[in-house]
């Protein structure tokens, strides 16, 4: 976004927060519609990591993948659900206050709170698991070609907290229950 003053400005600040927002609420929408080019256009062209070494040691430590593996992994996880419901809250960008003196940014961390709720009907013991869990997203601002359009890609997705009521086996495959 060009502009005469110099620094991070306040209309500058808002854009990016809006893109940011718009950026982790087109992830949802992307997994509960398994619609994959969506997915495809919010992710980082560099490559993604989830990162779940906090709940399940450094094995589940993230490393970069490139975004078709990423999404292949996405859509073998949501084969065999008949439904999933990710609902963002609670929103905390760590985007710089604007000011004059304030670069633009190229890098920002969003933590959310996000319930997750799956409906899996060929699962034993019950075909729905409701999870929540808190992330921090690392997003990127990349050049597009289009002036307008979103500058912020997703990176990174580090789950910090999880919390589970339900039937787990409702997200794992027939033949991992």
């Amino acid at each position: 976004m060009a502009s005469s003053q110099s620094g991070y400005t306040q209309t500058q600040w808002l854009v990016d927060r809006a893109n940011i927002e718009d950026a982790l609420v087109q992830l949802c929408w992307s997994l509960d519609r398994k619609d994959w080019d969506m997915e495809r256009a919010i992710l980082n062209p560099k490559g993604v990591s989830f990162d779940d070494s906090d709940l399940f040691g450094p094995d589940a430590a993230g490393r970069v993948m490139p975004i078709e593996e990423h999404i292949q992994s996405d859509m073998n996880f949501t084969s065999y659900m008949d439904v999933t419901q990710n609902s963002l809250s609670l929103m905390r960008h760590n985007l710089p206050q604007p000011g004059p003196n304030v670069k633009l940014p190229m890098q920002a961390a969003t933590e959310v709170n996000v319930t997750t709720t799956i409906i899996n009907k060929k699962a034993k013991e019950g075909d729905r698991a409701v999870y929540g869990a808190y992330y921090t997203i690392v997003v990127d601002r990349v050049e597009t070609k289009d002036e307008y359009a979103n500058p912020w890609k997703i990176t990174s997705l580090v789950t910090s907290k999880l919390w589970l009521d339900g039937n787990f086996k409702a997200m794992l495959p027939p033949d991992a229950q």
